[in-house]
């Protein structure tokens, strides 16, 4: 989902988000899908209450109307934050990114993180541990586990570096399988 400004820095709230992504919906500029996920992929210089301080990424079920839920996400980049705010909290890697792009290779670790929670965490059924509501990602947060040079998956010709996931029985690991 993009969201147009001519504005240097934008400031929104997840109202905001709703309603743009519900404006979009309404005039047919995206398709409406009950099994999908909308992913806003924001600008560092956005604000968001909570971004770098409480959160790196977020995803959320929205009730757009009686038992329709929507479910959406938040991934902005930590590689053109404004100045004086700290983005090191939610970044995998500072330099030496495996693509090159400081910005865009922790916003993949990020979004691979919010996206396996939004699928496993449907409607918020379910947390790994469920008394300090931790979702199966958090279970494993910035655990990348063997790294080889400044990544640890490779998709296609791409190489990543991406957290690990909680899976029942084998605790923290990278379903590779599921990527290749």
């Amino acid at each position: 989902v993009r969201i147009k400004s001519d504005k240097k820095a934008l400031t929104l709230t997840l109202n905001n988000l709703v309603t743009e992504l519900l404006l979009l919906l309404n005039s047919f500029a995206l398709p409406f899908d009950t099994n999908g996920i909308y992913t806003f992929f924001l600008r560092g210089d956005t604000t968001i209450d909570g971004w770098l301080t409480v959160w790196c990424g977020g995803h959320f079920s929205i009730n757009v109307n009686t038992g329709v839920i929507l479910n959406l996400s938040v991934i902005l980049d930590t590689g053109s934050v404004q100045q004086g705010r700290n983005p090191s909290q939610c970044m995998a890697i500072s330099s030496n990114t495996p693509n090159g792009n400081v910005g865009a290779d922790n916003m993949a670790s990020v979004y691979a993180h919010e996206l396996v929670e939004t699928i496993s965490n449907y409607n918020g059924a379910w947390h790994f541990n469920k008394s300090a509501e931790n979702e199966n990602a958090d279970a494993c947060a910035w655990n990348f586990g063997e790294v080889n040079g400044n990544s640890n998956v490779q998709v296609g010709q791409k190489r990543f570096l991406l957290q690990q996931n909680w899976q029942p029985k084998v605790g923290c690991t990278l379903t590779k399988q599921l990527l290749n």
